[in-house]
């Protein structure tokens, strides 16, 4: 079951495992240590590379005022932050958008933490903000995210050939999807 929870001074979604909240600039050393860690951003476009603490706190500063973009850290029900989330390239008028998502910290990976997160995002793209369309790119080698993602009723399109230059080779990926009626045919209109 997931909860909503969204009054104007304290934003948060709240999913069974995880509360999604606006970024905090305390964050930023967490985030560009996740970013930098190899075994960590090996399925991330971005690998945290020549970024400094600014370059992050510069970031979370855009994601509070970004008409485009909805990016959430991703905090254990005790107020941990574990991780980013977020919709991007936000189109009122296709009423779409491109997913992200990952979880820095290890203790909580394989744990259902991202699941419930991907859950939770979902419910606020289709029902809070109108979307019909949420998209995402995963790369080919990265199964246990695609299996996460299948696991909320995503579905493969197509296959990207030659999509990111990662270790001294090309890397495909997979586009998936999800549309409100897909998602509503699995959680009901109400989630």
């Amino acid at each position: 079951m997931l909860l909503y929870n969204s009054n104007m001074a304290k934003f948060q979604l709240e999913g069974e495992k995880v509360i999604l909240k606006k970024h905090q600039l305390k964050d930023a050393e967490s985030y560009l240590k996740w970013l930098r860690d190899k075994e960590i951003n090996q399925y991330l476009i971005q690998d945290g590379s020549g970024m400094s603490i600014e370059d992050e706190k510069k970031w979370i500063r855009s994601t509070w005022r970004a008409k485009d973009k909805k990016a959430f850290a991703i905090l254990t029900k005790e107020g941990h932050t574990i991780g980013s989330i977020g919709l991007e390239n936000i189109s009122q008028k296709n009423r779409s958008a491109s997913f992200g998502l990952f979880i820095g910290d290890r203790k909580y990976q394989n744990k259902g933490h991202g699941t419930d997160a991907v859950k939770t995002m979902l419910r606020y793209g289709f029902v809070e903000l109108g979307l019909n369309r949420i998209e995402l790119g995963v790369f080919e080698k990265n199964k246990r995210a695609k299996k996460v993602y299948e696991k909320c009723g995503f579905v493969t399109e197509g296959f990207r050939r030659n999509t990111v230059y990662y270790k001294n080779q090309f890397i495909n990926d997979y586009l998936m999807s999800i549309l409100k009626n897909d998602w509503e045919k699995i959680y009901g209109k109400k989630r």
